[in-house]
Formats: C-alpha cells, structure tokens, sequence
C-alpha cells in the first residue's frame, strides 16, 4: 500500500495516496500538533446513514459504514515514525516515546445490532524532541489507519490549526475582552502540560495574508487542581489553562491566534457587527418551534406545518390535570374544539407546556432593557398558515420589532385558545397549563415508522384550565401590551398603541380568573402573581396592583439560584426596578431595593466567571449549563448599573459558548466552522435525511442541548450513561465539559427545550447585540455549492494519481473530498481550483463514489448534489 502525502501548497492541501477501502482500520480525519512535542491523531470507527422519515429505531433501518480502529495497534509506539528533511532531529525515523488515546461514542447504531456504536479516537503520541515551525515532517502509520499510511505536516503557524488553542469562532465586539486558552485532555495522558511556554509570545495574524497584529505573552489561567464546581464535578478541564489576552486589539478584521511550536486556533472576527449572527440564529431557534404553521427554513425549502386543528381534532378535557397524555384513554370523552393552532414545542414532544412561557417573557425582558435596539427585520421570519396560502406572513416587514413579533406569538396562542374555550362554554376565563400528546407518533408499534410532526393526526388534547397557568398569561398579555406601548411612542405615537387596549383588558380579566380560582400545590402561583401584578402597574398606573405584587412577591417561595429554571423573580424584580419614578404612587424605597437586589445578582454571577477556568458562568452542570449561557440576571443588572465588569462577564460567557470552549464546539448549531451537530431533534432527522455516505442528516440553525448530566435519571438509550461507559478511559475520569456523547437519541445528553435552552441563547445574544451593535439585520450566507471537475465515467489505473478538483460558489472556504465513506483530504485553494491529489489502491473493476463538499467560514455546507459526486472506475492493469 502506497503511502500519502499531506502537504501545503500556498493555501490548498494536497494528498499524494490514499488508500480505498483496502484496509479494514479507522478513518484518518485530522492531525495536530497540541504541545511542541505531542501530536493529536483523530481517527472515526465509520459511519451511519441513519432512519429518518417513517423508519424504524434502533438500527434496523440504518446503514452502517464500519472500519473500527485496532486500539493495540494504535496504542504501540512503534507503528508510528517521524521523520524530517529539514529538521536535523528528525532527519532519522524518530518513534514515540509515549502514546496515549481517549475514545468515546461520536454516534449510536443500535441497542442490540452490531455495531452498536461508532468511536471517535484521539491519539496522542509525545516524541522525545520538539517539533519546530515551519519545519516538514513525515509521519508514517504502520497499518494503523484505513484510508492512508503516512501524513505530510507543514508546521505552519498561520494555516496549521492546533486542537489545544480555543477561541471564539464567531468574533468579538471591538471593546470587549479577547482570551485565548490553551488547554488539552489527553485521556490516559492527563493534562497537557504548557509550562515551557509561559512567557513566551503568541500573536494574533490576518487570516488573509498572516500579517501580524498584535503580540501577547502566554501567561497561566488555572491549574487542573482547582475546584471549579462542588463536589465530584472538580476542575472542568481536569487539564491545566493557560491564556492568551489581546484585549488590546480592537482593529475590525478577520484573524487567528498563532503560537510557533503549534499551529492556530480556528478563524475568527473583530467587529460590532459579529454579534448580529449569532443573535439571528438564536431566534431562528424559536422561530422553528413554532406549531401550527408552515415555516420557511431557507429560500425554497419549508417546515411544514402540524397540530393545526383544521388537521387534528383538538378536544377540551375538563376532568385531566396531568400533563403528558401518553395514550387515548383520556381523550375519550373530549370536547371538540375549532379555530386552534400555534404554541411552541420541544424536542421531540410537539407539546406545549406552561413553563414555556419563560420564552416570551424573558424576550419581553430583553425588548424592555434596550428598547431603541430592536427593530422591524432584525430577523425575518416568513410563515404561512397553509402551505396552499399565496403569499408569506414576513415579519420583518410588518413594523413590528421582529423580537416582539416572536414575544407575542405564544400570548396570541393563548388568546385564541382561550376564546374557543369561552365559545363553546367550556371556560370562563382561565387558560390550560398543557396542550398536546407526550411523545412522537410511530405508522405501527412503537418503534416501527417514526412520523413527523406534520404527519402526526393523533388527537389533541387541552387539560383542564388552572390558575396558574392562567397568572402565567396575566403576566404575559400585560407586558406584551406595555411592550406595544413603548414601540408606539418611539415611532412618535401619542397615547396608546392601537392593540394595547385588548391586551390590558385580556391581563386583566385573566388576573381576576386567576386569584379567583388559586390552585392548590402550584408552587409558582405566588411567583407569577407578582409578575402579573407589576406588569399591570407598569401598564395601567393603577397602584393598587403595586400592592397586590408586594402581597404576592412575599409569598413567593421559589426564589432558587441555580438557575436551571427560570424563576419568575428573574422578570418581577427587573420589571420593578425598572419603573418610571413618575409613576403613581410608586414606593422608591421598595423600588430601590429591588434595583440593588437585580445588581448584586448580576454582579455575583460575573464574579462567578472568574472562577471558571475558561471564565463562563456555570454553577451546574444540569439543563445546559456547560453549553448555553445564562445571562437574565446579568443583562439585567447591566442595564441598570452600567458596569462594564458585568459586560465583560456576559462577552466571555459568550465566546466560551461561540467556541472557545474545551471541545473547540460552537455550541448552537450550525453557526460557525465547527458548530455542535449532534442534537435530539427527530423532525430534524426526518427534514434532512439525506441518506449519504458522506453528509449526515443536518439540526435546524440555533439550537442548543442539555449538554449531558452526571445521573441516569432517564434510563436506557435515551442516557447518557448508555455510552458514557463505554468511554476510554473510564468516563468517570472525563471533564465533565467533555463528556457528552454522539448519541442523537440522549434525552439528558442531547435533547433540548425551548424554555432551557434555545431562550437563553436568543436573550443573551440579543442583549450583546443591542449593547454593541445596534439595531439591524443580517442576512445569512447562501449555502455553499461545489461541481465536482471530473468527465463523466471517469476511468482510473490503480496507483495512479488522480488530481481532483472542484468549482465552488464565491463562499467557500475549503472543499473536503471523499471516496465512498472515506475521507480523501481537503484543500482551501480556490483559485487553483481546490486541488487534492488522490492515488487510489481499490482492487480493479471496482467503482469508487468520490464526492466533493464545500464548506463556507459560517458554519453553512453544501447539500448533496449529483454535481458534487462522480463514480470512478478503476481500470484493469495493463497485462504482459
């Protein structure tokens, strides 16, 4: 078998052979150099053409693609040889003096198939010398990888990309603070460990022409002995920080962090304007959450619409008070509904339950922090109520703010439901906590024929009203009204906003429903009343309400901190400390405490970032925490006090969250060059289910997960601990920041909900976006498009090497090549056509599916296209 050559050449990289399918062993996908003498090998067990539309769980309609790793093999150090033609230390064959691996699950084929898993493997091989910039090394692996025996390394520290180097991938406002970590678990190997580098330079380069722009002294950020949560969580590293600040820099441009001896992080940006995105994709989040209309996922393709009731009976179940109605039995004596639709849902249960209603409500915090920042088109959501309807409903044309039009969509959800229950004498004013059915539907037995919400007709059931959720919608109808008001008269409106009125008065009556008819064991009852309360003095002046919240707020028992739900505090005591001091009969004293309540908060969870190594507010590891930010008490607090160390909080919050994070993971997805793509979603899966050897099914924009959690409270293969223990070495001896698995179908590892999760991404995004930036859209880039430069039915000699090349639109970055499941290489160089050199060793007659994908810088790939594939042959030999 011949070996390969991965060389630079200007921007592209070349192969020179790669092995087809000859050698049954894991899949080479990347090489880094992650100290001066220890490189990284990732290597992948295969892959998994998934069932999607009406297929069946649990493997049985998967294809599988599996070349597992020899994890001996690859553990010995004399299967690997370094060698230099330029490096006088390496001028003879220089083995390893240690290797080490960490492997976990990276994808899940089945509980009982084989194989039921699919690895990731990282190996690290330390070498008794250090390896020297722009030097070129030869690194030859004995039958260790499948698709090619050597790797050329161009030590290039302005292209070469070190895994060890985490920064934000998206980009910093232009006075912010601007870190850089260094940092790698190397599993057996414990903590890399960079002590020879403190004091020594990094630079931060043009990523257009390396020019450097700033020079920083790498310095040391926390060790791995720190305690940075309680408890047998430990360091979240379990590996020692090291930092590179150039906060100094604040030029607008596109760059990397380089360090000699390493390589560079990943691309980034400087620039107000960088924050537009990810605030965009945070809203795309809800957007898609939306029931019961038919969604515009991107120019030409849709979401369509379920749960409509004009397709699915919905009926009144006045005697159930249980959410999550797994069967029929219930629904039996229902009472028909009509003229129902909208709410939001969750992962993979399409119904709604009443703590959704932090959605709205944290964005009407967001719209009441920085009202003059928000805008008509910010977003532009476009949405039908039939997919046979001639024209869209564009919000970002309708002069509404477009995070107000996503505030008030589940407000209007409720107004309608709560109508079509007075219509028909069901109700006399309150509205439900839950509508809907627990889980997904299946065409037969559970398992068997998964459907997606737009093809669920199960019935649709409403649980009986109750006071709560009815206070939850009090709270809601006021603020959105207050809201409106404030819009009316920025654009120079006098008095109240046209649809004001019918919001108050639906506060109102609900308000009075609600206290009539209190519930017994609802613990947030108390909460949201003063939540209600104060939203109705802040719209209607009228004090007596000011009293009644006062009442209420003192009974509120569920003031929690841990911030794993949203409490009602975080909205009544901002709401409050933020009053006019004209209005009437306003009781500053009571007012004042509350502003410094709001701040002290907020300043604590910024003090709290410090004691993370990579400086994120975390306090636990439940619901998201490790990958979505929680900034409601900061963004508060912040508007109110002006404190730039709680800014400075919320920005490096935010860039851990943007990739500058252990796992190098741009943790919403599809944003940014290595955005997080292993989520529990099924409508998802079955919307792009593409069925490739190559392209894996793709998440909607904007979401995030759970994360993972430390507890099998789920149990079987929706657990985390389903994989986790099948981690190298023992998942037990994993940061927790890096142990979440590739499981699709992990409910605590991978699976979301709007309240938990994708909220906290829009408002902490949105509130960075409204202090740095400002009004205005932004326009996502087209998905890329690549050709494939090859005649049709092309034929090929084997060992001989093949130069293949792609045309790709103006924005794309790179283009990776592959042969059937296989990776081939990847090239940057688009003027030279993003040329990658191929020798194929496939046994002759064989046909090879080669496919080319593209790639931007913004997290956006190419589809399948047959443009992007060709099948080569591989000619018979020449015989004497």
């Amino acid at each position: 078998m011949g070996g390969i050559r991965f060389k630079w050449f200007g921007a592209a990289v070349l192969l020179a052979t790669a092995a087809c399918q000859t050698l049954e062993a894991g899949d080479l996908r990347s090489v880094s150099v992650v100290a001066e003498r220890i490189i990284e090998l990732y290597l992948v067990d295969g892959h998994i053409i998934h069932y999607g539309l009406r297929g069946n769980w649990d493997g049985r309609s998967n294809i599988v693609f599996h070349a597992p790793l020899d994890t001996a093999a690859a553990e010995t150090a004399s299967r690997y040889a370094i060698t230099s033609e330029d490096d006088a230390d390496f001028a003879r064959a220089v083995v390893p003096s240690r290797v080490d691996r960490k492997s976990r699950v990276i994808d899940v084929n089945s509980t009982s198939r084989e194989p039921k898993f699919i690895f990731g493997h990282w190996i690290y091989l330390t070498l008794p010398k250090a390896l020297k910039s722009g030097k070129t090394y030869r690194i030859a692996f004995d039958n260790v990888a499948g698709n090619m025996q050597a790797y050329e390394l161009v030590m290039d520290a302005l292209r070469h990309r070190s895994s060890s180097i985490h920064v934000n991938q998206v980009g910093f406002a232009e006075v912010s603070p601007k870190y850089a970590y260094l940092s790698v678990w190397m599993g057996t190997g414990g903590g890399a460990d960079f002590s020879a580098l403190e004091g020594k330079p990094f630079s931060v380069r043009r990523y257009v022409d390396g020019a450097e722009v700033f020079r920083g002294t790498i310095a040391p950020r926390m060790d791995a002995a720190t305690q940075e949560m309680a408890g047998d969580v430990g360091n979240l590293s379990r590996a020692p920080v090291w930092q590179c600040d150039f906060s100094g820099l604040s030029t607008p441009g596109e760059y990397v962090v380089s360090i000699d001896g390493l390589g560079c992080s990943y691309p980034f940006e400087i620039g107000n304007d960088v924050v537009r995105e990810p605030f965009w994709y945070g809203m795309k989040g809800l957007f898609f959450q939306r029931g019961g209309i038919v969604r515009e996922l991107e120019p030409g393709r849709i979401y369509q619409r379920g749960h409509h009731s004009d397709d699915v009976p919905w009926v009144y179940l006045p005697e159930v008070t249980k959410a999550e109605l797994p069967g029929t039995g219930e629904l039996k004596d229902g009472k028909p509904l009509r003229g129902c639709y909208g709410f939001y849902h969750d992962a993979g249960d399409w119904d709604s339950y009443a703590s959704h209603s932090a959605v709205p409500l944290a964005l009407m915090l967001l719209y009441s922090l920085a009202p003059d920042r928000f805008a008509d088109g910010d977003v532009g959501n476009r949405y039908k109520i039939s997919e046979a309807d001639p024209q869209w409903i564009d919000e970002g044309r309708n002069g509404v703010p477009d995070i107000l039009d996503e505030a008030g969509w589940l407000p209007a959800s409720l107004r309608r439901l709560r109508k079509a229950l007075m219509d028909a004498g069901y109700s006399d004013g309150g509205v439900p906590s839950y509508v809907g059915r627990e889980a997904i539907a299946w065409t037969g037995s559970y398992g068997q024929g998964m459907l997606p919400s737009w093809e669920d007709r199960r019935v649709w059931g409403v649980i009986r009203v109750c006071g709560e959720a009815t206070m939850r919608y009090a709270a809601m109808a006021a603020w959105y009204a207050h809201c409106l008001n404030t819009l009316h008269r920025q654009g120079g409106g006098q008095g109240a906003h046209p649809e004001a009125r019918e919001w108050i008065d639906q506060a109102r009556s609900a308000y009075a429903w609600a206290k009539r008819n209190k519930p017994e064991g609802k613990d947030q009852y108390a909460g949201y009343a003063a939540l209600a309360a104060v939203c109705l003095y802040q719209v209607t002046g009228d004090a007596a309400f000011q009293d009644e919240f006062k009442t209420f707020r003192s009974a509120d028992k569920t003031r929690g901190y841990a911030q794993v739900d949203i409490w009602p505090w975080f909205f009544y005591e901002p709401v409050y400390a933020m009053l006019p001091a004209d209005l009437p009969g306003l009781d500053k004293a009571a007012q004042q405490q509350s502003r410094d309540m709001v701040i002290r908060a907020g300043r604590s969870d910024a003090a709290r970032t410090e004691k993370i190594g990579f400086r994120v507010f975390q306090m636990t590891t439940m619901h998201g925490q490790l990958a979505n930010p929680r900034f409601l008490a900061m963004a508060a607090a912040h508007a109110l006090s002006r404190d730039d160390g709680i800014l400075g909080a919320m920005q490096n919050s935010a860039s851990y969250l943007l990739g500058g994070n252990q796992r190098n993971t741009v943790y919403i997805t599809c944003l940014g060059e290595n955005p997080d793509d292993m989520i529990f979603h099924p409508d998802a899966w079955m919307l792009n289910d593409f069925k490739h050897k190559v392209y894996r099914w793709e998440p909607l924009p904007g979401y995030g997960t759970y994360f993972g959690q430390l507890f099998d409270y789920v149990g079987g293969p929706g657990a985390e601990r389903f994989v986790q223990v099948n981690a190298y070495p023992d998942f037990q001896k994993w940061p927790r920041t890096e142990m979440r698995s590739g499981n699709r179908e992990s409910i605590s590892g991978n699976e979301f909900t709007i309240h938990q999760n994708n909220i906290h991404i829009a408002f902490a995004m949105g509130y960075l976006r409204a202090v740095c930036a400002g009004p205005g859209g932004f326009a996502p880039q087209p998905r890329p498009t690549v050709r494939l430069r090859l005649p049709d039915n092309p034929t090929v000699k084997p060992g001989e090497p093949v130069t293949l090349m792609a045309s790709a639109s103006a924005n794309t970055r790179r283009v990776k090549y592959f042969a059937e499941w296989r990776f081939i290489g990847e090239s940057t160089d688009a003027k030279n056509g993003f040329p990658v050199i191929w020798t194929p060793r496939a046994a002759e007659g064989e046909s090879v599916q080669i496919t080319a994908v593209a790639y931007n810088d913004r997290g956006r790939i190419s589809l399948p296209s047959p443009e992007g594939e060709k099948i080569i042959r591989i000619a018979a030999s020449a015989r004497r």
